[in-house]
Order: C-alpha cells, then structure tokens, then sequence
C-alpha cells in the first residue's frame, strides 16, 4: 500500500484550496531540466491526479558522499531540502495543501570514478531518504523512481582516461542502483540502450523518454495521489523498467 506523506502544514478553510503533490527530481548533470520537465508533464497528465509541482535542483558531477556522508546532512541534500522547503512555503502562501509524494533521481556517475565508495552508496541514498522523512515531517520513507545509469559503448570509452571510471566500476554502480530499485519504497528505470551524447550524458529527447518512463515506473508502482486510487499501467517506451518485487 502507498503510505500517504504529509507535510505538517496547516489546514486552511479556503473554498479555493487544493491539494498539491510536490516531488523533487534531482541528481547530477544527467538530471537536466528537460528530463524533470518531463516527469512533471507526464505526472500532469496522470488520471486523477492532484495539482503536480516538481523541484527540479542538479548538481553537475557530483558523487553521493555530497548529499550524505557518515549519517551526516551534507551541502547539496541541505540545497535540495531548501529548495523542497521553499515550493512548499509558496504552495503554503496561496493557501493549498502540500503532499511531498516522492523523489526522481538521476546519480551515481560520480561514484564510478572512485570504486572503493560504490559499497557504500546504498546506505548513503538511504540515509538521504530518511533524513527527508524526517525534516520533512513524513509519515514514512519517501517513494522513489531512481535512473539506473550507463555509460557510452562505444569503444572509445573502454578506455577509462577517457570515461573516467572503468567499466567494472559502472557494472557496480548499476548493481548498487537496481538493489535500491528492488526496495518496497523503490522503482528504478534502466538507461541502458538510450543514446548518449558523451561518455555519460543523454541526448535531449532520451531525456525525455527517461522522464516519461520513471513517471509511469512511479505511478504503476505507488497508487496515484489521492483522490485516485487507481493504479497505471506501465506504458513501454523500449526501457526496461525495474518494478519493485
């Protein structure tokens, strides 16, 4: 069942208020705008759902221990809070109501370039989830689509000075990403086949595949906000979808 996340916001006697789902689509430069105006479009769009606002906040070639290092907040989970805590005091103002409903995350390429920490990545994302629950008040761990990254095939980056990382390192980054997926709070869409433009990076309209994909991955596997308990089915853009076992 889809636990309901509530931020501790007053109730306001307005005729004119609404609920607002609030979610944050965040990670490293793979995370772009077109990719989380995506997501937000594709949630728009979604049967019975409330009013959608994504945070969209990236931070370009970042690795992990930046948002969450020895059970410690760290600068960039203390900026995308911020962000999050600054959407809901605008949605607050107008007088509706904020859900915070989940996190769209698209990170790890960072972690590649230093194989000894990728051990460590999942309990560090988690962490991060529960640092949300509680500075954000939730009922329970926050529901999450996450990006299981790749990296370009072409021969030229089997060369690690030219990735960055070796392929062995981005074989367990995608390990430590699909174990995440695979949890009871967790979905996770993998990238691999989508075209790249670089080493790592999306070309824009695979963005836009990757948005439209997770936003499915999330709502075939949480019920869609209230007032909807309906479920979606998941519609295939030629991804392979990790859905929650």
């Amino acid at each position: 069942m889809r636990p309901t996340l509530l931020l501790a916001l007053p109730l306001l006697s307005c005729s004119h208020a609404a609920t607002v789902n609030v979610y944050l689509a965040g990670g490293q430069s793979n995370a772009t705008g077109t990719w989380a105006s995506s997501i937000e479009s594709t949630l728009q769009a979604s049967p019975g759902a409330n009013q959608i606002e994504v945070v969209h906040i990236a931070h370009s070639g970042s690795p992990m221990w930046q948002w969450t290092w020895g059970g410690v907040r760290r600068d960039f989970y203390n900026a995308d809070l911020a962000a999050i805590q600054a959407k809901v005091s605008e949605i607050e103002d107008n007088g509706d109501t904020a859900v915070f409903s989940g996190i769209f995350w698209f990170q790890g390429e960072g972690d590649t370039g230093a194989p000894s920490t990728i051990p460590l990545y999942e309990s560090r994302f988690q962490d991060m989830l529960s640092f949300y629950q509680q500075d954000l008040g939730l009922a329970a761990l926050p529901n999450f689509a996450l990006a299981i990254i790749d990296a370009n095939p072409d021969p030229f980056y089997d060369n690690p000075a030219n990735l960055g990382a070796t392929r062995e390192a981005v074989d367990q980054m995608r390990t430590a990403l699909a174990n995440l997926g695979n949890l009871s709070n967790g979905s996770a869409v993998d990238t691999r086949g989508l075209t790249r433009a670089d080493g790592w990076h999306l070309v824009p309209n695979h963005q836009l595949l990757l948005g439209q994909s997770m936003a499915h991955t999330f709502n075939a596997n949480f019920l869609v906000p209230e007032p909807s308990t309906m479920l979606l089915s998941f519609v295939s853009l030629g991804l392979l979808a990790h859905r929650r076992r």
